[in-house]
């Protein structure tokens, strides 16, 4: 067979199977009602992903007890555990994960409608940007952990580097956000699959200081950050990254799941506040 991607075809491996899920949920669903995709999205991520990422549908949580979120996060289950105690291949049922356990969040819509209602309330796509902005702003008050705590986030090796990763963030432990839609649509109902005009419906105002790093914009169009028209991280760069649009046909999930596997791959995480939590219940 002749081959069209590297490691036999390993990109259009993960959009068959994506595209072969979503059709067996809209032959029995309505795609407009209900948590079907982020089901798709779930399943999809426990056979994609390495067995050391834990995979789930619900909110991160501060030590303060402050929770953002809503959708599907991916987090550290070797090292960190879940706040609510039930079975984790439980989709169905919301969790809560700390965000020091947080590798990513992503907000799954059943499709991507730009602007506001008459009433001034924003349609999915400008709410999910809000999301992944409120999600960002709370994990980055978790502490940043540097180069010197890499080999092990309990010990400190003091090292000095002579060169820094450009364009990159200045800490390893980096957030990875991602806004997933199977569709596109033009206020309040016509669905659009141009990839032109699906860039013109959802040109607005991204937020630069907490930007999605991925949006997967249908079956055909894929975000990614982009710094003098180059792709190095897959994270978006406050100041410096833009997102741009790539037509990729019927490869627009599968090249956001690289770009997710990509930025997995690079952080390292720090420790929950072990000592924290063992004195405030001394305390009480």
């Amino acid at each position: 067979m002749e081959q069209k991607f590297i490691y036999r075809n390993y990109l259009e491996n993960i959009s068959k199977k994506y595209s072969s899920l979503l059709g067996d949920v809209t032959a029995v669903y309505n795609f407009d009602l209900g948590d079907e995709f982020e089901l798709v999205i779930c399943d999809v991520l426990t056979k994609v992903l390495p067995k050391k990422f834990g995979v789930c549908r619900g909110f991160l949580v501060a030590k303060d007890g402050s929770k953002k979120g809503d959708d599907i996060i991916i987090y550290d289950k070797e090292r960190f555990p879940q706040i609510r105690l039930f079975d984790d291949k439980d989709f169905a049922r919301k969790q809560e994960i700390p965000i020091e356990a947080a590798y990513a969040y992503i907000e799954a819509k059943n499709s991507l409608i730009n602007g506001e209602n008459d009433k001034g309330e924003p349609y999915s796509f400008k709410k999910a940007l809000s999301q992944v902005s409120e999600v960002k702003s709370l994990v980055s008050t978790r502490e940043e952990i540097s180069i010197n705590n890499a080999f092990d986030p309990y010990i400190s090796i003091d090292l000095n580097l002579r060169k820094g990763r450009k364009n990159w963030p200045s800490y390893i432990n980096p957030f990875f956000t991602a806004i997933m839609a199977p569709q596109v649509k033009m206020k309040p109902s016509k669905t659009i699959t141009n990839p032109d005009e699906i860039t013109a419906e959802l040109k607005g105002e991204y937020p630069d200081k907490y930007s999605p790093d991925l949006v997967v914009a249908g079956m055909d169009v894929c975000y990614l950050p982009m710094i003098e028209n180059t792709y190095t991280s897959p994270f978006y760069i406050e100041n410096l990254s833009s997102l741009v649009h790539f037509e990729q046909k019927g490869n627009s999930f599968a090249m956001g799941m690289c770009s997710l596997l990509y930025a997995l791959d690079t952080i390292h995480l720090g420790i929950m506040p072990w000592p924290k939590i063992i004195l405030d219940a001394i305390k009480k």
